[in-house]
């Protein structure tokens, strides 16, 4: 059986105690397309390395985590659905024809930002904040 997806209904709080949720269970799916794997990837990366401070520093597993979050998830699911509510209103007021333009004038563009690639943000090149933890840089998402 199915499950529906929860588009843009990212959890305020998505950590208590020692526990840390992490994709759809956090309700981190991108509310445009509904990508999840991508996002299940970089929360479950954000969750592994605030723990890992929190090992090594001390420091607030939750905390941590809320902070990797607020810098490069959260920014990205604001925008999407800025994105997709934007498109939804010019859809409603002149049918298919913008969804079916945006898609075909930067497919690229759009492939990237759904792999995470690019921001959501004005397509800029989205680098993401994980692997340093473990001494090496994370290498950039490209496709």
């Amino acid at each position: 059986h199915g499950h529906p997806l929860p588009y843009g209904n990212a959890l305020a709080r998505p950590s208590s105690g020692r526990l840390l949720l992490a994709g759809d269970a956090g309700g981190f799916v991108e509310p445009l397309f509904g990508e999840g794997i991508f996002y299940a990837l970089a929360t479950g990366a954000h969750a592994a390395t605030a723990v890992l401070r929190a090992a090594t520093r001390g420091a607030d597993a939750a905390a941590e985590y809320e902070a990797l979050l607020s810098r490069s998830v959260r920014p990205e699911l604001v925008w999407s659905d800025r994105l997709r509510w934007l498109l939804f209103a010019a859809m409603r007021r002149f049918g298919p024809a913008p969804i079916k333009g945006f898609v075909r004038c930067a497919p690229d563009a759009l492939a990237g930002m759904v792999h995470g690639g690019r921001s959501f943000r004005l397509l800029l090149p989205k680098r993401w904040e994980w692997g340093e933890e473990l001494g090496s840089p994370a290498p950039p998402v490209t496709l």
